[in-house]
């Protein structure tokens, strides 16, 4: 038999909702994480090595729901295609960052603040899917890039 608390509900519901709250909450902290670039290990984006993660993620790398930060001077290549949410690219980075043959789709805001020849897209192709268009500022050192918005 279900006794009712003093707030109306059964000692059921009071579990049921206090577990859910818990798995809402453990499980949001597993959805999004930061990355820093280092380029520790390498140029090569998909490389765990060359990005400090701060907060969970499973495989180590930038997921479409995970944050982008270029920080220092190493230059990053993608060398498979690659998504994240927000992207930033700010005036203190001097290194390069290269689609090569390769498509980059951000889910979120690109913010981008370094000089011309900071971002090389080669033959890549960069997807914005943000679920509002932001404003973007973007330099773009190559005449063959691909920019879709969708």
């Amino acid at each position: 038999m279900n006794r009712v608390q003093k707030g109306g509900y059964t000692q059921w519901q009071s579990r049921l909702m206090a577990l859910f709250l818990t798995v809402a909450c453990v499980t949001s902290g597993w959805a999004q994480a930061t990355f820093r670039w280092t380029g520790a290990a390498g140029t090569a984006w998909n490389n765990p090595a060359n990005w400090v993660q701060i907060g969970p993620d499973a495989d180590g790398i930038p997921d479409a729901n995970d944050d982008v930060v270029f920080d220092g001077g190493n230059n990053c290549t993608l060398t498979a295609d690659a998504e994240c949410n927000d992207l930033t690219i700010p005036i203190t980075y001097t290194g390069t960052f290269s689609l090569a043959s390769f498509s980059l789709s951000v889910y979120g805001d690109w913010n981008h603040a370094t000089p011309l020849n900071a971002f090389q897209s080669a033959t890549g192709t960069v997807v914005l899917k943000g679920s509002s268009l932001p404003l973007y500022t973007m330099y773009i050192d190559s005449l063959m890039a691909i920019i879709s918005i969708i």
